[in-house]
């Protein structure tokens, strides 16, 4: 029930994507030293993976329940409280990024992925705005500071269950203050304040507080501040705190993924954990939580794994709540009375004609443009997912009635 064209389009404008995105791996020998002798122990390494982009390769086998590795407290990031604001845990990671090599964390700040090779709603151009062709992108004005608080009235997202094992800390959702799509323009003013100062009496720490006054900030540093924080940061359990650490964020995405985080609280090590057997060159996953497409293109600015079967997007869900916290969705498909079936093809039909009738107001560049690709792709796969859906429900419908007209 596929359309297999639509997919075919994904797979071939994913493989663009990657061709685009190909990073630098020169840094991470640095970072791996630097780690060691801090009394950090890797048994992996970082290569270039079948899609073209950067993956954690396992150097040995590793069992299940097996350390992949050790990274020391010395070289994580403390950010701050949980219970402080966003802009908070920006100013941390802020303040280290202008210290340049005169920050202890230069290795690991090296690694990170360059401005250009980042696009959330924290720091993606405008102009690209349009082509999520969405109806939950609301115009709405920045946020006060305090919503941006994990005590606000835009909750904090709860933490990825955990395995069986039980992490000891996971990857922490981006706040969500809003529809997703809204969140652009949300974080857009939120970090245009923080920058031009008219948050100032708002905030726990100033731009000038944390890097002083002689430092030039341009607003495109804390837009690339926010970006790498919310989408990299890690709750750790027992502990009331938010940290930034190497290693774990070298590995690439998946829903399913098993690797676990040990508790960083027993001592002052967080161990990165097998959840499955990796023989030597096998590519360790992580899973930043179950991530529909159109999440993880705003909250991480990278599109997951193709599905098969698609999954809708979070915003085309029959249970998305557009002012709600974010809640992974349920996989389990709409069923019901012929009423309800023939309700959802309606719900479903009248996005399917939103997407399809709305021109790409934004030309595609010439040479390299990446962004453009990954939202034409999640467009791609968002038609895919509700013509699975549309054509999964038809068949129900002809069962429940007996009408092949149905189909």
């Amino acid at each position: 029930m596929t359309s297999v064209k639509l997919l075919s389009v994904c797979m071939c404008l994913a493989a663009c994507l990657h061709t685009l995105l190909a990073q630098d791996t020169s840094l991470i020998d640095e970072l791996f030293s630097w780690i060691s002798k801090n009394g950090g122990v890797i048994n992996a390494e970082v290569r270039i993976n079948k899609d073209g982009v950067r993956g954690l390769f396992a150097t040995e086998r590793i069992p299940k329940l097996g350390l992949i590795a050790s990274i020391p407290a010395a070289c994580m990031i403390n950010v701050g409280s949980q219970s402080q604001s966003a802009s908070t845990h920006i100013m941390h990671v802020l303040r280290e990024y202008k210290l340049g090599n005169n920050s202890r964390f230069w290795p690991y700040i090296k690694t990170w992925p360059k401005y250009h090779e980042m696009a959330t709603e924290c720091n993606m151009d405008d102009k690209y705005v349009p082509m999520w062709k969405s109806d939950h992108f609301p115009e709405r004005p920045a946020p006060s500071i305090s919503l941006m608080s994990s005590d606000s009235s835009s909750p904090a997202i709860p933490l990825p269950a955990t395995h069986d094992h039980g992490s000891g800390a996971a990857a922490m959702l981006p706040p969500w203050t809003s529809c997703r799509e809204a969140n652009h323009q949300t974080w857009q003013g939120f970090l245009r304040r923080i920058w031009d100062g008219s948050a100032n009496r708002e905030l726990e720490y100033t731009i000038e507080e944390v890097v002083g006054k002689d430092v030039e900030v341009t607003l495109a540093d804390v837009k690339y501040a926010a970006a790498i924080t919310v989408s990299r940061y890690l709750a750790v359990h027992g502990r009331p705190r938010l940290m930034m650490a190497p290693i774990f964020d070298l590995a690439n995405h998946d829903n399913h993924c098993t690797t676990y985080l040990e508790s960083y609280v027993k001592s002052d090590y967080l161990h990165m954990k097998a959840g499955v057997d990796y023989e030597p060159g096998d590519e360790i996953c992580y899973s930043y939580g179950d991530l529909r497409d159109d999440y993880a293109v705003s909250a991480y600015g990278f599109l997951p794994a193709l599905e098969d079967p698609p999954r809708l997007a979070y915003v085309d869900h029959p249970g998305f709540e557009p002012r709600g916290a974010y809640r992974a969705p349920s996989d389990d498909r709409i069923a019901g009375p012929p009423e309800a079936l023939r309700a959802e093809v309606q719900r479903l039909a009248a996005i399917r004609a939103r997407i399809t009738g709305t021109p790409d107001i934004v030309p595609r560049a010439e040479g390299e443009d990446w962004v453009w690709d990954m939202m034409k792709q999640l467009e791609a796969r968002r038609i895919a997912a509700i013509d699975y859906e549309l054509a999964r429900i038809a068949e129900l419908l002809a069962e429940a009635t007996g009408d092949a007209r149905e189909l």
